[in-house]
């Protein structure tokens, strides 16, 4: 019979203890609620700024993902651009060589033609004339040419050597005493 008291109150402690007693009054409630409904609201108002910042930093996101595409596209094609500006360069320096070298070609021949066209009458002194060396364009000296019976024109060269320009422009050597 103990336990049978002990538990009924027990069971009657229990049941006072987690009962809810109404501490506010309907009016105090009604505040409550719309307390709360506003604070609903605003934190709505606030999820939906929230939601929008995203939406903007999204895009801002694809903007700079964009902006960075076209930069590296932009360096690619800068790339390309210097390539092509080496090459062209160096295709410069080839004809400007190559032009350079023409220009030795055609002086040595208008020298040689100016030496074959010079005319030279049986009774003239020996002729000097100044011609640049093939092999060293600085290198100046004089040649020494002379009028002999058989119409040749023989030339002194810059190591004492003569000869005389054929028919075909080519140089043929000879002995040194026809040129003395």
């Amino acid at each position: 019979m103990k336990n049978f008291i002990l538990t009924a109150l027990l069971v009657f402690f229990s049941f006072q203890a987690y009962s809810q007693v109404s501490k506010f009054s309907k009016k105090e409630l009604r505040e409550l609620a719309r307390i709360q409904q506003r604070k609903i609201i605003s934190l709505e108002l606030k999820a939906e700024q929230l939601v929008e910042l995203e939406k903007k930093f999204q895009i801002v996101e694809q903007q700079k993902f964009s902006c960075l595409e076209e930069g590296n596209r932009l360096a690619k094609k800068l790339a390309a651009k210097e390539e092509e500006m080496v090459r062209k360069n160096q295709e410069r320096d080839f004809l400007l060589s190559s032009i350079r070298d023409y220009k030795k070609d055609i002086e040595e021949k208008n020298s040689l033609l100016a030496l074959r066209v010079t005319p030279v009458s049986e009774y003239s002194k020996p002729q000097y004339t100044k011609i640049n060396a093939v092999k060293s364009p600085k290198e100046v000296y004089k040649e020494r040419t002379f009028y002999k019976p058989n119409r040749r024109h023989y030339i002194t060269g810059p190591r004492g050597g003569c000869y005389y320009i054929d028919g075909n422009g080519n140089k043929t050597y000879v002995d040194r005493s026809l040129c003395n």
